[in-house]
């Protein structure tokens, strides 16, 4: 099953379905937030800007038969000189231009492979239509689904960051938790 992705990515249109989507008590847990319809909205809107600005952004998914939200996906542009995107350059050297490959999806899309259909498109974006030499997806440690994602799309594992996040047996979010970082290359 195909999901449906908008070639513009979130428009500000989408502030609802990323409310659901953050409502989703798997995603809230993984971004420690859920949503109100105005952090939605603005969201919504930040993710145009970014399409405007960068010609990346994630993109909204839906379920191909029933047009039901299946989640959000794609690429985005980490700012260089911060201190996740040094940290991640450490790792994957140079040639990489700051271009991050995620997901999120609901429950009712989880466990069908749509993360690693969404993936693949991201991937195909990056490569064919930005001309990427690399891209990185990362994810915490315990999140062992979306690493067997980043496996499914052949990426590599190329190290280990922390960043503020989960980490096994604590119960709340981490200033330094231990984050996978995966690359592909061209």
């Amino acid at each position: 099953m195909e999901p449906i992705t908008g070639p513009n990515g979130v428009l500000p249109g989408h502030g609802p379905d990323l409310e659901r989507l953050y409502a989703d008590p798997w995603v809230a847990r993984w971004y420690d937030a859920t949503w109100s319809p105005e952090e939605a909205a603005a969201q919504a809107a930040t993710q145009q800007a970014n399409w405007d600005r960068d010609s990346v952004g994630k993109w909204i998914a839906y379920e191909r038969l029933s047009g039901e939200l299946a989640g959000r996906g794609g690429m985005s542009r980490m700012a260089p000189g911060t201190p996740i995107a040094e940290a991640i350059a450490a790792l994957v050297g140079p040639e990489w231009t700051g271009l991050e490959l995620g997901w999120a999806l609901v429950e009712s899309a989880r466990g069908r492979g749509l993360a690693t259909e969404i993936g693949r498109a991201g991937l195909n974006y990056a490569f064919t239509t930005l001309n990427a030499t690399s891209v990185i997806a990362l994810t915490e440690e315990v999140n062992t689904a979306s690493q067997a994602v980043m496996k499914r799309l052949g990426m590599q594992y190329a190290g280990q960051i922390h960043a503020e996040g989960w980490a096994e047996g604590v119960p709340d979010v981490q200033p330094d938790a231990p984050f996978a970082v995966y690359v592909t290359t061209r």
